[in-house]
């Protein structure tokens, strides 16, 4: 023996040799009697190990073999059998001394009189992959949650402002490049707000961005007086955003001004390079009060 048992630790200990095996002249019997006697609280782990077998057996044995599995390895050994014997060879295997081998095979596989660190190891990769295989199911499952929980978590009108103005001041040099609002109209479904005033000699273009997963047509809009302003269209619902326009902007960069409001199922953002009185001459003046 290359090994000293008292070199091993406790938990391979056990996971080589249980309490009740083993004979009492075995050095692994001996070790594990004296630890059990100076350490009452091993018995607890044992009987953890002893849990931990039964679910892992159980798991096993839960996936059914493939069939003729046993018929083809029996086969196999046969013909192995046949070929060693017409070989005429001196020494040549019978069919004992193979069933023997065989039956030395299986009580090594099994766990009989094996070095415990390579039972230790074999146990080892059993459990890393049926935690491996759980880990992927659970973790497909977590992936499949999240996502659609982020689907379908309400967009908030103060993401959807920030988003846009971010998308506003970095697309600056994409402004007035879209289609022709006149010649080559936009999507039926992104319709122009009434709401926003235009004057003689202002024209208009329309391009596509994304915001936040949602496809939105925006439309450049230039005055006459060289001020520039987009019009963000959404064909989402938003309970949050207030039906009609504000009159001042609800949010403030350092160079854009932004406001947003809902009409039916459409949501509108209007960001303007300028503060508030830029913003307010991209919209009509509100209808007096009667």
């Amino acid at each position: 023996m290359d090994w000293d048992p008292k070199q091993i630790s406790d938990r391979e200990l056990l996971e080589c040799l249980r309490p009740h095996q083993g004979s009492p002249e075995d050095p692994l019997a001996e070790e594990l009697q004296k630890r059990l006697a100076a350490h009452p609280e091993l018995v607890s782990l044992w009987q953890e190990v002893q849990q931990c077998d039964g679910d892992l057996a159980r798991l096993l044995q839960a996936i059914p073999p493939r069939r003729g599995l046993e018929e083809r390895i029996l086969s196999r050994l046969k013909s192995e059998l046949e070929g060693m014997s017409r070989t005429g060879s001196e020494g040549s295997p019978t069919l004992d001394t193979a069933e023997a081998e065989a039956g030395h095979a299986g009580q090594a596989f099994c766990g009989e009189g094996m070095n415990p660190r390579r039972r230790m190891s074999r146990r080892a990769w059993v459990a890393a992959g049926v935690s491996a295989i759980c880990a992927s199911v659970l973790g497909g499952l977590g992936l499949w949650l999240w996502r659609n929980q982020k689907r379908m978590k309400p967009l908030s009108s103060v993401e959807i402002a920030n988003e846009v103005a971010r998308i506003f001041e970095q697309t600056l040099d994409q402004f007035g490049t879209g289609q022709s609002f006149n010649s080559n109209p936009p999507p039926a479904r992104a319709r122009f707000s009434r709401e926003i005033r235009l004057y003689l000699g202002s024209t208009i273009t329309w391009r596509r961005v994304t915001v936040m997963a949602n496809t939105a047509v925006v439309f450049d809009i230039t005055q006459p007086s060289g001020e520039r302003g987009s019009l963000f269209v959404l064909n989402v619902k938003l309970p949050d955003f207030p039906s009609f326009p504000p009159y001042f902007p609800q949010l403030q960069t350092s160079r854009t001004s932004l406001g947003w409001w809902c009409e039916s199922d459409t949501a509108y953002l209007l960001a303007v390079l300028g503060g508030p009185r830029v913003y307010q001459r991209f919209l009509k003046p509100p209808s007096p009060i009667t």
